[in-house]
């Protein structure tokens, strides 16, 4: 399918990692342009209406504080341009494999897949999937859309910051984005992210709803482990004697992997979430996801 009417240029290497804070009152085609020495007229200009769409489904989505604060939204992307992205996923050629203890099968690949939007990445794509999914890096990497979410988990961002929730849109980041294909055996412990990470943001790209149970789950850590590091070589003592182990998590809720969905959260000492082992035969499950980092050096071309 050809690219929607709204991308305007081919060029590879328009939408590079988008770096906020000293650029906040350029537009995203001179901050591109600006990171990526490229002319500013070769630059793909983003999709007001398309940003307009973004910040009001993040606007709308429902925010729960259990176990920690997450968003949850919905139809984030317009139904037509949704069914579009669908349509142009790349190629199972152009993925590399996640490297990721927890992600490796048993004949040593990964079950995780990656396609990180970087220019040499990019590069890979046909010319209609690289305007296509440039289009899309930048209305995702638009400061519009990072105020939005910032200003929905301020009370988050602020207490790990350590800022008024109402300065936590003026810390500066870095913007990455990747698609994912979670293949069947796939699945990650429950965890925090890394603290190189501001706020995680995942987006559900199902075709249909055959998949609602494929969502993140989210926990609460039990206070014991938290005082006790040892809880493992303890539950092995009980499990010895025959005994009922200690839980170091409870699961709290999956959320729904519907289509066009997706959800959000700050990372911080309690945004504990995984995924549990997809079942053999299961449809891959597929992912973009949108984060946040504070350090600039993790947002490698490659990694």
């Amino acid at each position: 399918m050809a690219p929607a009417d709204w991308l305007k240029s081919s060029n590879p290497n328009a939408g590079r990692i988008q770096s906020y804070g000293e650029t906040e009152q350029m537009s995203s085609a001179k901050v591109i342009a600006k990171a990526t020495q490229q002319p500013e007229s070769d630059v793909i200009e983003v999709d007001e209406q398309l940003v307009n769409h973004l910040v009001q489904a993040v606007e709308r989505a429902d925010c729960s504080l259990r176990p920690f604060a997450h968003l949850y939204f919905t139809e984030l992307f317009p139904k037509e341009l949704y069914k579009e992205m669908l349509a142009n996923l790349p190629s199972k050629e152009v993925y590399t494999g996640h490297k990721h203890r927890e992600a490796q099968l048993p004949d040593g690949t990964s079950s995780r897949q990656v396609m990180p939007f970087v220019p040499e990445r990019m590069a890979r794509l046909t010319e209609d999937q690289r305007r296509f999914w440039t289009g899309i890096w930048v209305a995702l990497d638009d400061d519009r859309l990072r105020k939005a979410v910032f200003k929905r988990l301020a009370p988050d961002i602020a207490r790990r910051m350590k800022v008024k929730a109402s300065e936590v849109t003026e810390i500066p980041v870095l913007a990455k984005d990747e698609l994912t294909r979670d293949l069947p055996g796939y699945k990650i412990s429950p965890h925090k992210d890394k603290f190189t990470k501001l706020v995680t943001m995942q987006i559900y790209l199902p075709s249909d709803d055959s998949q609602r149970d494929f969502g993140t789950s989210l926990y609460s850590r039990s206070w014991f482990r938290r005082i006790n590091p040892k809880l493992k070589k303890l539950n092995r003592k009980l499990k010895k004697f025959g005994m009922k182990q200690l839980r170091e998590f409870t699961h709290v809720k999956t959320l729904d992997f519907m289509p066009n969905s997706g959800y959000a959260f700050a990372v911080g000492n309690d945004s504990w979430h995984g995924r549990g082992t997809l079942p053999p035969g299961s449809e891959e499950r597929l992912t973009l996801t949108h984060i946040y980092y504070l350090k600039p050096e993790v947002v490698s071309s490659e990694d």
